[in-house]
């Protein structure tokens, strides 16, 4: 055989093999994994593309828009860039295939899967192929919402339906969602004030207040006036016993008084007497003793095994001390009074029936005592080493700039210009007490009743009581020590 017929022998076989080879792939060759591969791609793809119009993260953060661009102008790059799936002729089962194989074997369904978040009717279409239509309507869901997905290969979107969302934080307690908004971080702290305002409600107060000063000075009205009732003792005594006798006694009267709800015993302790004698020599001690003797009867109730669940208060809170309007100067009494109780109990001076004084003379006359009371080293309330911050200084001080108050007292009430107030009526007008432009009684009770009250019982305990306590435990301890033998020196040595 010449060269050229073999050639042409072998180029035959060779084109009957390619044929063949052909017959096979178009026939039944495919790989159904990598058609549905394929569409899975197809899918991600138009899925992507749909969702491309929500702005992302970065992009909203920068207040940056998307162009906007149609789905119409979208989907012809989209059909350009995904080739359609070739036709598939109907052809005879290959010869390499046995008549059983290619009786049994079923022909290759495509597969229908419209991607999450997809428009509807916009599918991968076949055309030999058409999806047949659902039996039953598709159940439709809410507005679907935009969230981040992240997988291994690239970050995307994806796109999920309310429905998989979890309920709110508001929902988890019943709230509706449209309800008011509720503050989680709050704890509730604030509500002790509450319940210590029910509790002390419930309990009431006390205030023990002491008034000492020569007779006639008008303490019993002034107490009156304060309060704006009967409350002195020579007030609510008979006719026949409001004579005062001329020797230092101390006598008491208690009233309970209810205000808005507010109860409160008030104890107003009068001192009948008191410089009222010749020799006044040492009549600061009866005052004294009686106020010691307060603090003595709560320490021994303090002391017991015991005790009672709320001890009675009978300490003296406040002292008001009368000075006569001389215009001049204090007298020794007045100065050594001060000087000693000082130290025992708040003591307020106050000017007695300020309105005999003219203007000068009641600013002349307190900024002498005010001096008189440097210099003696008497501390009266507000004392300048109890303030406790930089505010209560501020306001301290100007109360202290003030003391001692200018003061007129009345239980008379009078109609001027159409108000019924407390005051004086003269033949030259009416002095009213509450007018801060004719006396500072308006001063005097607000520091007393409306802003200084809690603090006067704070001192009174915290600081005059817990002195006397301290002086009496070493005093019982000094006793029982020399009872056991024990020296002086040695005690003293453990003392410092």
């Amino acid at each position: 055989m010449s060269d050229s017929t073999v050639n042409a022998h072998l180029e035959g076989i060779i084109s009957d093999f390619e044929d063949g080879m052909r017959r096979i792939e178009l026939s039944g060759g495919r790989n159904p994994d990598l058609a549905s591969s394929r569409r899975t791609e197809i899918s991600i793809e138009v899925s992507s593309k749909q969702i491309d119009s929500s702005p992302s993260a970065g992009i909203a953060r920068f207040g940056l828009k998307r162009p906007e661009v149609s789905l119409s102008s979208r989907s012809s790059p989209l059909d350009s860039s995904i080739p359609d799936a070739p036709q598939r002729r109907a052809e005879p089962p290959s010869p390499s295939l046995s008549p059983v194989e290619a009786s049994t074997r079923r022909p290759d369904m495509p597969v229908f899967r419209q991607p999450d978040g997809s428009v509807p009717g916009r599918a991968v279409e076949n055309n030999s192929h058409p999806p047949p239509a659902p039996s039953a309507p598709l159940p439709t869901l809410s507005e679907p919402r935009v969230i981040p997905s992240y997988s291994s290969s690239a970050m995307s979107e994806a796109v999920v339906p309310d429905a998989m969302m979890p309920p709110a934080a508001g929902s988890l307690y019943g709230e509706k969602a449209g309800g008011p908004v509720v503050d989680f971080s709050y704890v509730g702290i604030d509500a002790i004030l509450e319940q210590m305002r029910r509790k002390a409600m419930k309990q009431g107060f006390e205030l023990n207040i002491m008034v000492v000063g020569q007779s006639g000075l008008g303490k019993s009205t002034l107490m009156n006036t304060l309060f704006k009732s009967k409350v002195s003792r020579k007030s609510v005594l008979a006719a026949a016993q409001e004579k005062i006798p001329k020797t230092i006694e101390i006598k008491s009267i208690s009233h309970d008084i209810e205000e808005k709800g507010v109860r409160m015993k008030l104890t107003v302790i009068d001192t009948p007497g008191f410089g009222d004698q010749i020799n006044n020599e040492n009549c600061w001690q009866p005052i004294m003793k009686f106020i010691n003797d307060q603090y003595e009867a709560y320490l021994q109730e303090e002391i017991n095994i015991n005790r009672k669940k709320r001890i009675p208060d009978s300490r003296v809170h406040c002292c008001i001390y009368f000075i006569p309007p001389t215009g001049h100067c204090l007298r020794p009494l007045d100065v050594e009074f001060m000087r000693r109780l000082s130290k025992v109990v708040n003591i307020v001076p106050v000017i007695a029936k300020a309105d005999t004084l003219t203007l000068e003379e009641r600013d002349f006359f307190k900024k002498k005592i005010r001096e008189e009371l440097r210099a003696n080293g008497i501390d009266v309330y507000p004392q300048k080493e109890f303030d406790e911050d930089a505010e209560d200084r501020m306001i301290n001080e100007k109360i202290r700039e003030m003391i001692p108050f200018a003061v007129v007292g009345s239980d008379q009430e009078y109609q001027v210009n159409g108000r019924r107030l407390l005051g004086r009526k003269t033949k030259w007008g009416t002095i009213e007490v509450e007018n801060i432009a004719h006396c500072e009684f308006a001063y005097l009770r607000d520091l007393l009743i409306r802003t200084h009250m809690q603090n006067i019982k704070d001192i009174t305990s915290s600081i005059h009581y817990e002195m006397y306590r301290v002086r009496r435990l070493n005093e019982n301890n000094t006793v029982v020590a020399h009872a056991n033998g024990i020296p002086e020196h040695h005690l003293a040595a453990h003392e410092m």
